[in-house]
Formats: structure tokens, C-alpha cells, sequence
């Protein structure tokens, strides 16, 4: 006769076995990118020289969405004293995607740093992660008077992905409007036609 423990033990296993068999074909394993997975990825990055946490902020970046394990380890990069992992693991979070939105009030500072490359790649994250952070619509809304070009258009188009969720933003959007670039002029254009599309 099998005792109580015996039997739950057993039917655990069994419900085990059957939760692993009815999972899609390579489910359950780690995403891999040039031979390593996530968790040895995520070691690289917060134990490598430079050049190795660079590389591994990137191909973190490239394995996208299933990267969610790594979302602690790239937040504490965006602090890295390299801009290059900086900005990796600003693009690496955007390509994680909405699972990142905790990121948001990390992201948000991040575009106050130095580096204009580290601005865009976090404007652009923050739009991927639909980000709902008031801090985060703020500073977006901030960025649309960067001195770079490059990043005062990728805000606009982040406040473009957030929709109507970046409403506070329409006042900001409203006088960017007077920006004299020409694509910086369309990006608010498209901005305000999904933050405001009633107006």
C-alpha cells in the first residue's frame, strides 16, 4: 500500500512529466545566442573587463524578448562606466519589451546622460516597454529639446508608441511643433495624431 506522502510525491511527478510533455518543442530552455545562454550572458555582464560586458549587453540585445532573466542585470548596467554597455543595455531592455517596464524610472534617467547614443537608445526602450511612468512621459516629453537631433526625434516617436497613455506629453509635443527640423517635424506630427488623436 503507498502511503499518503508516497502517493503525493508520485502524483507530482506525474503532473510534472505531463506539464514538460505538453510544452511546444524547445520550450523551457534558455535562449542562446553564439553558443551561451542567458544566465552565462548575464554572468559575462556583470563579471567581464569592458570589452566583454559590452558583448554581452549586445547579444542580450539580440536575443530579445526571451531575455526577461536579465532584466536586473541590464537596469544595473545603464550605470556601467562604459556609454557602450550603457547603451546596449538600453537597446537590450527596449527588446526585452513590455515584461521591462520596471525599467522605466531607470530608462528615464538614463536620458539625461551624457552620451547622445545612450539618450536615443533610451528614449527608443522606453517607447518598447510602454513605459506608464509619469516620470518616464516626463522625461520623454523633456527629451523633445535634446541638443541632438537624433534623440528629440526618438522621442517623439516613443511618445508616438505610448499612445494616448503619454497624453500629459500633448503641451510638449504642441510647441515641438516650432522645431526647424524637418523630420523632427514629422515625428511630432505622427506623435500627436496617436497622443491626441481626437484633437
Amino acid at each position: 500500500m503507498i502511503s499518503d506522502g508516497t502517493y503525493r510525491c508520485s502524483m507530482r511527478s506525474l503532473v510534472i512529466a505531463v506539464a514538460v510533455l505538453a510544452l511546444p518543442a524547445g520550450c523551457g530552455k534558455e535562449a542562446t545566442y553564439h553558443g551561451k545562454n542567458v544566465t552565462q550572458w548575464r554572468a559575462q555582464l556583470r563579471d567581464g573587463d569592458v570589452a566583454a560586458r559590452r558583448e554581452a549587453a549586445l547579444a542580450i540585445l539580440s536575443i530579445g524578448p526571451r531575455a526577461g532573466d536579465a532584466l536586473d542585470d541590464l537596469i544595473e548596467c545603464l550605470k556601467d562606466a562604459d556609454a557602450e554597455v550603457r547603451m546596449n543595455s538600453a537597446g537590450a531592455l527596449g527588446g526585452i519589451g513590455p515584461e521591462a517596464a520596471e525599467a522605466a524610472p531607470e530608462l528615464a534617467e538614463a536620458l539625461g546622460d551624457e552620451i547622445a547614443e545612450v539618450r536615443d537608445a533610451a528614449a527608443q526602450a522606453l517607447g518598447r516597454i510602454k513605459a506608464t511612468a509619469p516620470e518616464a512621459i516626463a522625461a520623454l516629453a523633456a527629451a523633445l529639446k535634446d541638443k541632438d537631433p537624433a534623440v528629440r526625434i526618438r522621442a517623439a516617436y516613443a511618445l508616438a508608441e505610448l499612445g494616448t497613455i503619454a497624453a500629459d506629453a500633448e503641451p510638449a509635443l504642441r510647441e515641438a511643433m516650432a522645431d526647424p527640423d524637418g523630420e523632427m517635424h514629422g515625428a511630432v506630427v505622427w506623435a500627436l495624431s496617436k497622443v491626441a488623436p481626437e484633437k
